[in-house]
């Protein structure tokens, strides 16, 4: 009996501090900014350089946002996939936003053929409030926004240029992930 209790206790201490853990470093105590369903105005450093990245700094109505990982293999197809494309897609900014190390972000940046495009712009996020702005820190997580700034669909992991354009065209991606 006094072995089952302790088996309790321990599993029960284990909960809790996976609980703790995981509310301090996975989910933020600040309030979320705006209600998801619009392009926030958000505020990230400027990779590669000094300053911030601003939705001021953006040129067109169009816009992606893609939190990602240098290291991830879907958000290297998706870079890969629009670094063949991105000439033909002047309409559209694409902002790409990680939380990992800059070098390598950098790296990844310039092997998809993304770095210095005029219509691409990375930031990093070093105080975990991508989730503050956009609702969820999955990477990778694609999100596009309308003309109007309205959040038109959020794509799950393996979405593709063609799924983006999919959304613009008025349809619907199957890469449709349902936000909160």
């Amino acid at each position: 009996m006094e072995r089952f209790l302790k088996a309790g206790i321990l599993i029960l201490a284990v909960f809790v501090v996976s609980y703790l853990v995981y509310s301090q470093f996975f989910k933020t105590t600040q309030p979320k900014i705006g209600d998801g369903t619009q392009l926030p105005e958000f505020s990230f450093m400027k990779m590669g350089g000094s300053g911030t990245l601003e939705r001021g700094d953006l040129e067109n109505d169009k816009v992606v946002v893609v939190y990602f990982s240098p290291n991830c293999s879907h958000c290297q197809q998706l870079a890969s996939d629009l670094g063949t494309k991105i000439d033909y897609l002047p309409e559209i900014d694409f902002v790409w936003i990680t939380r990992f190390d800059e070098g390598e972000a950098i790296q990844f940046a310039k092997s998809t053929q993304l770095w210095g495009k005029k219509n691409i712009y990375f930031g990093l996020d070093k105080d975990a409030e991508f989730y503050r702005y956009f609702g969820d820190m999955y990477v990778p997580s694609t999100y596009i926004y309308g003309e109007d700034g309205k959040l038109l669909q959020q794509l799950s992991q393996d979405a593709m240029v063609r799924d983006i354009m999919t959304v613009y065209a008025g349809g619907v991606s199957d890469k449709f992930r349902k936000t909160r």
